[in-house]
């Protein structure tokens, strides 16, 4: 029998109710997959991120090494030559021949491209020797590096001044080693003086990249040389709390790398720091090396590929939701479909109900799918109990084979009009 409107009304209430929740599970599948996708991209990203600063780091770290052991070979070559110079003199008051001193400077300045000048001091600091005459004779007693050995004589160290201004009109570095007397008390220095253009033409060629710099620093935080040159930085104090400087001299690591604002230029920085200290000298004060970066230029590549990867998932986004939301408007629209399908259908039901006809459909496989009330009601069943069924169930066994000759006929395309008989509780009747 037909289901009743109040029946099919609850029908179609719970398939409502079924296809809200599925599409409701839709978009929650949805969703958490595209926050899974995006929590994946962000890890990544981020790993990213940690490798490529990493890498950077690392790079400045090795060229930071290299101007730092370059420089330690200059200090422990420097080492020797004053070593020679002072103990080719046996006592101070019976110096050797003029020229005999003015060759030995010469050739040690001619095989050692990072001195500039050597001098010899007396104990009053007046120079007495130098590979440049004009400053023999002067008197340079005021000057820090000749009152640092003076005021603490040590045969066994090598004192670097700190950066000065020389009377050559250059900005330069003293390496300096005291002059015992017969007694060991002070005699005077033999003081080298390093030639900033030998160490600028080495820190150029460790710069790989067009925003970076790098820079040499004494070990009380006065900048020696800046490259590429900045006007007016030479000799600032870079030992003011918080610095760069500072904090890589109070971690006492030899390297230090870190990222921050350069208070000596207000620079955003990815810094490597190394201090050279060469451990067979014994040195009053060390030299640091400093090679930076632009973290913004460090990091460009990494912001690129960060927005190629959100843009593709933008749009890997909004063609999910969108994709979705057709779908389920495809779907609305054919469970419209399918409701005014429903409804014709059962319309349609209706009127064949009215019909005092034996009105039925089966399937290619001889099974009843429909029967209207009349045909039911023939049989004496519902139509629940009918689909399915085939002829076998309502009709005599010699009916059946009659009734399968006219339905493949009848799929054949052919018209026909046949009586058969039904088997009945008041026996058999003829159908239809």
């Amino acid at each position: 029998m037909v289901l009743n409107k109040k029946k099919k009304t609850e029908a179609l209430s719970r398939s409502d109710k079924v296809i809200a929740r599925f599409f409701r599970f839709d978009w929650v599948v949805l969703i958490l997959g595209l926050l899974g996708i995006g929590a994946m991209m962000a890890a990544n990203i981020y790993i990213e991120y940690g490798r490529t600063g990493e890498r950077e780091s690392t790079r400045l770290a090795t060229q930071a090494k290299v101007i730092a052991e370059n420089m330690e070979l200059q200090l422990n070559s420097i080492n020797l030559a004053l070593l020679d110079i002072r103990d080719g003199f046996s006592h101070w008051h019976d110096l050797p021949g003029e020229a005999d001193v003015k060759l030995m400077m010469a050739t040690v300045t001619n095989a050692m491209p990072g001195v500039r000048t050597i001098s010899v001091f007396n104990a009053e600091g007046t120079v007495i020797s130098s590979n440049h005459p004009e400053m023999e004779g002067k008197n340079l007693s005021y000057r820090d590096y000749f009152n640092a050995v003076k005021q603490q004589p040590d045969v066994d160290t090598l004192y670097i001044s700190e950066p000065f201004s020389t009377l050559l009109g250059t900005f330069g570095i003293n390496v300096s080693r005291m002059i015992p007397g017969a007694r060991g008390e002070f005699s005077g220095i033999v003081s080298a003086t390093l030639d900033p253009e030998y160490f600028k033409t080495l820190m150029n060629s460790v710069l790989y990249a067009p925003d970076m710099w790098d820079a040499i620093v004494h070990g009380d935080g006065v900048l020696f040389l800046m490259m590429p040159e900045r006007k007016g930085l030479e000799g600032m104090d870079l030992a003011q709390p918080g610095s760069f400087f500072t904090q890589h001299r109070d971690s006492g690591k030899m390297m230090t790398t870190m990222t921050g604002t350069v208070p000596a230029t207000g620079e955003m920085c990815m810094m490597a720091q190394r201090t050279v200290n060469p451990v067979q000298l014994k040195i009053d004060k060390p030299l640091m090396v400093a090679v930076s970066r632009d973290p913004d230029a460090v990091f460009r590549f990494w912001r690129r590929d960060v927005l190629v990867q959100l843009s593709f998932y933008g749009v890997f986004v909004v063609f999910s939701i969108s994709g979705l939301c057709l779908y389920h408007r495809w779907q609305h629209k054919f469970k419209q479909l399918e409701a005014d399908a429903g409804a014709r259908i059962e319309r349609f039901s209706i009127a064949l109900d009215h019909i005092p006809s034996y009105i039925y459909m089966k399937d290619k496989q001889g099974r009843y799918v429909y029967a209207n009330r009349a045909t039911l009601e023939l049989f004496g069943c519902t139509l629940e109990t009918l689909q399915g069924k085939d002829d076998l169930g309502f009709f005599p066994p010699d009916t059946v084979a009659h009734i399968q000759s006219i339905d493949a006929r009848v799929l054949h395309g052919e018209d026909t009009v046949e009586e058969v008989s039904v088997l009945g509780e008041d026996g058999i009747r003829p159908f239809p």
